[in-house]
């Protein structure tokens, strides 16, 4: 082989003579595996099994008998030497009070290495196997899972150290994306001690960050219904949130619209379709936490679920998906009932304030004189009129005189509307012969062409629209005062 390779670079002199090291090793690494070891370098580890075993009985190996012998070998012999890394003394803490995770990786190619791997998964169930993209081993792992009681004393310096470096390499998840990997920030991986006994106090500033973000999560999971008593999930039914969008919609266009009594009832109909559609119907998952520890009462039941909650990372993202999906439809919801409920208020009590307002001008307790309307009060006998509207800076609208006066109104201290709206009542229920005269000049006051001549002038302002629905509504209650009064 040496006299092969001097040669080789004898005859390949343009090849090295440069020291160019990119044509060197070409050159080298060509004479190796295409030439000296030819014969390896095309082998897979099946081969060199095979081969392996010719030699060692001295006869050629079918692969019946190459699985058995790898079975035996391999599979067995490493599974048996494989354990937790762990000081487990038996006089403490026996192992076998401790469960295990196992898994045996094996190269996916070779069939005769597969077939023993399942033969050693279905003796012993505790070794999951793993096919994997490497050619060239085979490697099992096995894992304790859980700790006695008296190694928590030694919890926090681990996590400490954790969170002290993200070197790549320091740990051994590091979360690397997989297509069956659900969580792939390892640095979000939570605390190994359960949550009902860690000491926020004394943790990393990055863990504490950590287990407030879960505690708010797990707190709006119960609230919302995606994680029940049970510890089952559920997820929030999409055509439930469909619903409520579309009645919220609905909702929100009536809302923008209403702006008299007549349009309370239909936008009382709609808030009642959203407060209905609020119910979002939750749907069942397969996934469950599990149903385990001491469970006496609900507080334990709960504070197992809560630390196996804080212990189940890839369930944390799909529950924020559908949390955060309920949270903005309720979110939205809340704010349209809220807004709904406050402007059918606010129409209301301008309805009440219209009502009041027009009974005191049609009976005279707030007089009309031309473009001045006023209050005439008398306090202890003493004169105190309260000007409404009059020619003015002081007076915007004052050439739409009882409109003027129904803004000037409605700005009045609620005693004052009292004790207007208390004359009103004792005229009306006595039925004092001014009502009938004043009744009389005001069906004169409030003519057509008077009317008319208001709603051109309300074009001069903006709020001509709200002018026009007001002198539209005094002209509707004063008809029906007139029917009532028999004016």
């Amino acid at each position: 082989m040496l006299d092969s390779f001097m040669n080789l670079l004898l005859q390949n002199e343009e090849a090295w003579i440069q020291e160019d090291e990119n044509r060197i090793l070409r050159l080298v690494t060509d004479f190796f595996v295409k030439s000296a070891f030819n014969g390896f370098a095309n082998k897979t580890i099946t081969d060199f099994l095979r081969d392996k075993y010719t030699a060692k009985t001295g006869g050629m190996v079918t692969n019946a008998q190459l699985i058995e012998l790898i079975y035996e070998d391999w599979m067995k012999t490493l599974t048996d030497k494989a354990s937790p890394l762990f000081p487990f003394s038996q006089s403490i803490w026996p192992q076998s009070n401790s469960s295990r995770l196992a898994f045996l990786s094996f190269p996916a190619i070779s069939a005769p290495i597969q077939s023993a791997a399942q033969k050693m998964h279905g003796m012993n169930k505790l070794w999951e196997l793993k096919p994997s993209a490497l050619t060239d081993r085979i490697y099992v792992m096995c894992s304790a899972c859980g700790l006695p009681l008296s190694a928590y004393n030694n919890c926090s310096a681990y996590e400490k150290m954790f969170f002290a470096t993200k070197e790549p390499g320091r740990h051994y998840y590091e979360g690397k994306k997989s297509g069956t990997m659900k969580i792939s920030d390892w640095n979000r991986l939570p605390s190994i001690t359960p949550r009902s006994l860690f000491d926020v106090a004394t943790a990393p500033q990055e863990l504490k960050d950590l287990l407030r973000e879960i505690d708010v999560l797990y707190e709006k999971a119960r609230k919302f219904g995606a994680l029940d008593d049970s510890s089952r999930f559920h997820e929030p039914d999409k055509d439930a949130i469909s619903a409520l969008n579309r009645c919220c919609d609905v909702c929100e266009k009536i809302k923008e619209k209403a702006d008299k009594a007549q349009d309370i009832p239909e936008l009382q109909r709609e808030l009642a379709a959203v407060k209905q559609a609020e119910q979002i119907k939750m749907i069942a998952t397969a996934m469950m936490l599990p149903q385990d520890g001491f469970r006496g009462t609900t507080q334990d039941i709960l504070r197992i679920q809560k630390d196996y909650f804080a212990a189940s990372p890839a369930l944390h993202e799909v529950t924020r998906e559908w949390v955060e999906r309920i949270e903005a439809s309720m979110l939205r919801a809340n704010r349209i009932i809220e807004e709904a409920e406050q402007k059918m208020q606010k129409i209301k009590s301008g309805s009440n304030a219209m009502q009041d307002y027009c009974e005191a001008i049609f009976t005279g307790v707030i007089s009309v004189e031309g473009r001045v309307i006023i209050y005439n009060r008398v306090t202890d006998g003493i004169k105190d009129p309260v000007t409404l509207s009059k020619r003015g800076e002081e007076y915007p609208f004052d050439s739409i005189p009882l409109y003027q006066g129904f803004l000037s109104y409605q700005a009045w201290e609620d005693n004052l509307k009292h004790e207007v709206n208390d004359i009103v009542n004792d005229k009306l229920n006595e039925n004092a012969p001014e009502v009938l005269e004043v009744g009389k000049a005001m069906r004169d006051f409030l003519s057509e062409d008077r009317l008319t001549a208001w709603v051109q002038l309300a074009a001069n302002y903006e709020q001509q629209a709200e002018i026009k629905t007001f002198l539209g509504e005094l002209k509707r209650r004063f008809n029906t005062y007139c029917l009532e009064n028999g004016i």
